[in-house]
């Protein structure tokens, strides 16, 4: 398994690295930067770019008006889109996804020079076709689902402050609107046709929501909440490892979070897409906030963590209350919360050792 991490050349670093796991023996290897000295892309914080689903060497990049597709081992760019002839000069993609078979592609659209963000489009590789849902209220950010037909908008619309959902049929521009304080994600993912993420008006205790779209789109069950309103747990849910043609009850996300007073749910947890309460716990998160380490704010210190796309393999930072930010690595024994979920024994994380 690849990996790349960002190594701030700012601060001593070479930049975005590549590392590579050895699955049979859990030995991780440092390949070297990802890019040649002096590449404008060494001193990119490699915050938003992400792997290609089909493509295992490939890795996702916005750079500007484009997204790139950068082959790490061959080192080599191909553009997937320049929304300079759709959109005009003096615009932007950010926070970029793409579909599971790398076809179609969203990104937030922003006004180069301002940062202003004006709403979200979709690219369809296939007919190099977009679609345009520009923003109507305080625009957060947008995601899209792993098939590519649905997308989901968060913006401020009814709640100051809180975000609602625009959820798009991607086929025919169908917009469906989920106000607050009826259910609408904050911090979500997205599978095959639904959505999984956090909904502070639940009555449970910083509950997490699923929401399906198809046929009609409709709230599904809890699937994870807190032991109280003081504890966010799973405050960022990843669910890379979605699966077409799985029943819910079959599949699983994992989060994490850290907190100032509660450290006993600072932990990697994750959870069935049902209502079954089960939820397992992997390993310990390890950040203090208060300590230095993970720059700037509260924010940025959160591990906020992802799983691969096999859902074997959790990544997170952490600080380990100092003054340093590590990457850990861990199994996830899946098979203790879904049938089938894989035999790979619970092992400790390996420390990436990350300036």
């Amino acid at each position: 398994m690849l990996i790349f991490l960002g190594l701030s050349a700012d601060r001593g670093g070479t930049g975005p690295t590549l590392f590579k796991l050895d699955k049979t023996t859990d030995t991780i290897t440092k390949v070297g930067p990802l890019f040649p000295a002096g590449s404008k892309f060494v001193y990119y914080s490699a915050t938003t770019w992400y792997f290609s689903p089909t493509k295992p060497t490939v890795i996702y990049i916005d750079d500007g008006p484009r997204l790139l597709r950068y082959d790490v081992l061959a080192q080599q760019f191909e553009t997937v889109f320049d929304i300079t002839a759709q959109f005009g000069a003096n615009r932007t993609v950010w926070q970029t996804h793409t579909s599971n078979d790398d076809l179609v592609h969203s990104a937030t659209l922003k006004v180069s020079d301002t940062g202003e963000y004006l709403g979200c489009f979709v690219y369809f590789e296939t007919t190099a076709a977009y679609r345009w849902y520009p923003k109507v209220g305080v625009f957060d950010e947008c995601h899209l689902d792993r098939s590519g037909r649905w997308t989901v908008s968060q913006e401020s619309i009814s709640i100051p402050g809180s975000d609602d959902m625009r959820i798009f049929d991607n086929q025919t521009g169908q917009e469906t609107r989920i106000s607050q304080p009826n259910g609408a994600l904050g911090h979500l993912d997205m599978g095959y046709g639904y959505a999984v993420g956090a909904n502070g008006y639940n009555p449970l205790p910083n509950a997490t929501l699923l929401w399906t779209f198809d046929p009609v789109v409709a709230q599904g069950p809890v699937v994870h909440y807190n032991l109280n309103w003081n504890i966010a747990a799973t405050n960022h849910v990843s669910h890379v490892n979605a699966k077409p043609a799985v029943p819910l009850n079959q599949q699983y996300a994992c989060g994490s979070n850290a907190d100032t007073d509660y450290a006993v749910q600072n932990e990697i947890t994750c959870f069935r897409l049902d209502n079954s309460d089960d939820e397992l716990i992997v390993a310990p998160v390890m950040t203090d906030l208060n300590a230095s380490g993970g720059c700037c704010d509260t924010y940025e210190k959160y591990p906020k963590g992802n799983l691969d796309i096999t859902g074997q393999y959790f990544i997170w930072t952490t600080n380990l209350g100092g003054g340093r930010l590590d990457a850990f690595l861990v199994k996830v024994p899946s098979q203790l919360l879904i049938a089938g979920g894989g035999s790979i024994p619970p092992a400790a994380p390996v420390n990436l050792r990350v300036m």
